[in-house]
């Protein structure tokens, strides 16, 4: 491992005494409210102020080798990668004017989003943008991306089970046998709604006709999966289908109520 991330002097200052080979990308924020995990928020320096992070990058003796940014994980437009990419160029720029400092790599970072039940930007339109910003610039930089969800998502179905059923408050509610104290983490820590069917709909056709609340099976009350969700009719034992569950989910679930973890089968 020869390269590395830092986003402040702290983090720069480690590498002192170390091999001259060592490579450092300084990371800068670009702040992105509408995505789901806005990860500038606890990651990145300004750019405004990443020429003294870059500096103390220098001073160590390492290498500086350039840029790294996030625009957070699940956003609903292109948008994000445009300003961050047009931004780090212009400090890519001034970099190299005031300290005589070449940017040799931009990593992108990753983020890049999935559709679950809403309509999300495709990485073709996002790879767009990207080729239209860097232009005739394109063959002077390295460039890397960090693709998780993107190649993850598609990989995993999850099957569950109705374990229980009640009226509460005029408002139909299933149990499944498992909820985001498991398999379903990503609706707490990520705010991230799944699709899910009934496999009655897929194998018989059936018509989701119920307005219902899907929970899961701990006996915490938040633990809520989807509420007002259009359903079939259901009972004890009918399988429930969630695909695209194969980023942030297993990896984030817990053995709460001493529940164990969902199986994984590799078809």
């Amino acid at each position: 491992m020869r390269t590395f991330v830092v986003d402040n002097p702290v983090e720069a200052q480690k590498f002192t005494g170390l091999p001259s080979d060592i490579e450092i990308l300084v990371r800068l924020a670009f702040p992105n409210p509408a995505a789901k995990s806005d990860l500038s928020t606890k990651f990145g320096v300004r750019p405004a102020d990443a020429e003294l992070v870059v500096k103390h990058v220098l001073a160590t003796g390492v290498r500086f080798a350039g840029f790294s940014f996030h625009v957070g994980s699940q956003g609903p437009s292109v948008g994000p990668y445009r300003e961050a990419l047009r931004g780090t160029l212009d400090l890519v720029g001034h970099i190299d004017e005031t300290l005589g400092v070449p940017t040799r790599i931009i990593d992108i970072g990753g983020g890049f989003p999935v559709t679950y039940r809403d309509p999300m930007p495709t990485i073709d339109a996002i790879a767009a943008v990207v080729d239209d910003v860097l232009g005739a610039r394109r063959d002077e930089f390295t460039l890397l991306a960090e693709p998780g969800r993107f190649l993850a998502a598609d990989c995993t179905t999850l099957l569950t089970s109705v374990v229980g059923s009640a009226v509460r408050n005029g408002r139909l509610w299933h149990y499944l046998d498992d909820g985001i104290y498991g398999s379903y983490s990503n609706v707490m820590t990520e705010d991230v709604h799944p699709p899910i069917v009934a496999l009655r709909e897929i194998v018989d056709g059936v018509g989701a006709d119920e307005s219902v609340t899907l929970a899961g099976p701990t006996c915490d009350s938040a633990d809520v999966i989807a509420r007002d969700y259009p359903m079939p009719t259901l009972g004890i034992g009918d399988v429930v289908v969630s695909p695209l569950m194969g980023a942030y989910t297993s990896v984030t679930a817990s053995r709460f109520n001493g529940i164990p973890a969902t199986k994984i089968v590799e078809v």
